[in-house]
Parts: structure tokens; C-alpha cells; sequence
């Protein structure tokens, strides 16, 4: 939100399909936060991501934080069993795919983005203003479970942060840069990729996914 104040017309994001201006990227997760909050989204309540990378993907994220929930990724080319486990056990308040993934998912999904076009559309664009506390879950990401039964893993806002404001520290980005995002959602070094150059201005460029 602040940089969609600072630089709005900057590029946040792109893949080979799209691109978000910083007010672009503001304007759409702000949408898809009050369409999670209108379907009875609770505070902390978490919200499956099963998109493949794209700026679909982002809009999901950033809108699941500003509506007070924490995002699960679902990785759509994990074994079904894989999946099964891990929707059953973390106990997700909703579901959020896209059209071409649906079909590869176990379970029904509550909410299909490419369906969803003219309600998100009809959907304040302006930020909800929800308090946000540090100890707050953001994200819950499974283990490998290469030594057992995988495990749903929970970060805060403040640990998050933290990573984020430590590489900018040691690495410090500006709005001439652009750094590409090529880690599956469902490895925690994502979560940097993502929040890192958005934070500083940069433009976040997600890879190509090879089939």
C-alpha cells in the first residue's frame, strides 16, 4: 500500500501473460481481500492457494494478508494423496484456484478466480484498514515430511518481516531492479522472493513455468 502511494504507476508484477502497476496490484488484492471477507473469512482463517505462479497467484496472497487470513499453498502438481493429507489437516476456511487448475485439485473448491470476474469487479477497490498484529499467522507451509507425517509449519507477519527487511539490509533493492521469482509456493523462500522487492519498489518478474 505504501508504494502504490509512492510510485503507482511503477510495475509491481509480471508474468509472460500480464503486468500490475504498484496502484494496479493495490486495487485488485484489495478487491480479492473484501470478496474473502464477504464470503465470512475469519481473522487468522486460512485460505488455500492453489494457482500456479502468476500475477493471479500474488493478487491471491496479498489479498489473503489484507483481509486478516493466512495463506496455505497448494502446490497443483503435488501427488493427490499429498494434497488430500494437507487440505484435510489444515483446516482451510476456503479454497482459491483458477479454472485449469480446479480439475487437478481432491477437493471441491469454493472459489474459482476465472469465475469470479464481475463480482471481484463490482468489489471496493480501497484497503479494508484491518489492524494487523505481529504475532499474527500469515502463512502455514508444509514440511517435506522425508521423516514422517508432513507437518503444517506457521509464520507470523513480524518473522516474515524480518527476513524481508534483513535482505534489504544486506542487499538493498530500488525501483530500477527487478528480481525473479522461480521458487514453488510451497517452499518458505518464496515468501521472500515475493514481499522482498515489493517492499523496496522493484518489480517482481515470476518465471515461466516449464511443463
Amino acid at each position: 500500500e505504501e508504494m502504490a502511494s509512492r510510485q503507482p504507476d511503477a510495475l509491481a508484477v509480471s508474468d509472460e501473460r500480464r503486468s500490475l502497476t504498484y496502484a494496479g496490484l493495490d486495487r485488485e488484492a484489495n478487491r480479492f481481500a473484501r470478496l474473502l471477507r464477504a464470503r465470512g473469512l475469519r481473522h487468522e482463517g486460512r485460505v488455500g492457494i492453489a494457482i500456479d505462479r502468476s500475477v493471479e497467484m500474488i493478487v491471491a496472497i496479498l489479498g489473503t494478508l489484507k483481509a486478516g487470513g493466512a495463506f496455505v499453498p497448494l502446490d497443483p502438481d503435488y501427488p493427490r494423496e499429498r494434497l488430500e493429507f494437507m487440505i484435510g489437516d489444515a483446516a482451510l476456511d476456503v479454497i482459491v484456484t483458477t479454472a485449469d487448475v480446479a480439475p487437478r485439485l481432491p477437493a471441491a473448491t469454493t472459489m474459482v478466480l476465472d469465475e469470479l470476474r464481475d463480482e471481484l469487479a463490482r468489489m471496493s477497490s480501497r484497503p479494508l484498514g484491518l489492524a494487523t498484529h505481529p504475532e499474527q499467522a500469515a502463512y502455514m507451509i508444509y514440511t517435506s515430511g522425508s521423516t514422517g507425517v508432513p507437518k503444517g509449519a506457521v509464520n507470523t507477519h513480524a518473522g516474515g518481516a524480518n527476513r524481508v527487511l534483513w535482505n534489504q539490509a544486506q542487499t538493498p533493492l530500488t525501483g530500477a531492479d527487478r528480481l525473479l521469482q522461480k521458487t514453488p509456493l510451497n517452499f518458505d523462500v518464496s515468501v521472500n522472493e515475493i514481499f522482498w522487492p515489493l517492499s523496496a519498489g522493484a518489480q517482481l518478474v515470476l518465471a515461466l513455468k516449464v511443463e
